[in-house]
């Protein structure tokens, strides 16, 4: 599929001709499945290379064009603070199965205002958090830090559910859980 290219969608690195951060959004918003569009939107954002008005102004300006109700879509489910393309697919299928979206990258402090941890996902108002764990978390060391801050968690009354790669193929289950710990129902 072809598109033009006006000069205000281009620039350069290095002496090489890229499109703008905007307009590879934008194209990307349009073009790719919608999770994936999703998660390479919020790389963009999470590493500040454009913000969601960028795209905005990118479908503003561009009426017509092929793609441009997935890229309202986009911009709806976009957030800047999904720090890995996991989170946004857990993110993302949270919402997509009906559950309320969470607040990203939430911070947990004790009643005195101490930091405790920072949470992937977090529904603040149920005191629960989502976490996905990538390989990273397998190391004595890792494990070890995972343990500590599992249980400062809890000592401040937060529950946390902890989802895996495998997990997020099973999207129903994944979606079950987490209502389950919503509504305080036990499975």
């Amino acid at each position: 599929m072809r598109s033009p290219l006006p000069g205000g969608d281009t620039g350069s690195w290095a002496g090489i001709p890229i499109t703008t951060a905007g307009r590879t959004a934008f194209d990307l918003a349009r073009r790719l499945p919608l999770t994936e569009a999703v998660v390479c939107v919020d790389a963009m954002l999470a590493a500040r290379l454009l913000e969601a008005e960028d795209l905005r102004e990118s479908a503003r300006r561009r009426p017509g064009w092929t793609g441009l109700p997935q890229v309202k879509k986009v911009l709806l489910l976009c957030d800047a603070g999904a720090e890995s393309p996991q989170e946004s697919r857990l993110r993302l299928i949270l919402v997509a199965g009906g559950l309320p979206r969470p607040v990203t990258q939430y911070e947990v402090r004790t009643a005195s205002g101490l930091f405790v941890a920072r949470l992937d996902l977090a529904y603040p108002e149920h005191k629960l958090g989502v976490e996905y764990e990538g390989d990273h978390h397998r190391g004595r060391g890792a494990f070890q830090a995972d343990l500590r801050r599992m249980n400062a968690l809890r000592a401040c009354g937060w529950t946390v559910l902890r989802f895996a790669a495998r997990d997020l193929r099973e999207p129903a289950r994944l979606i079950a859980t987490v209502k389950a710990a919503l509504t305080g129902v036990s499975g």
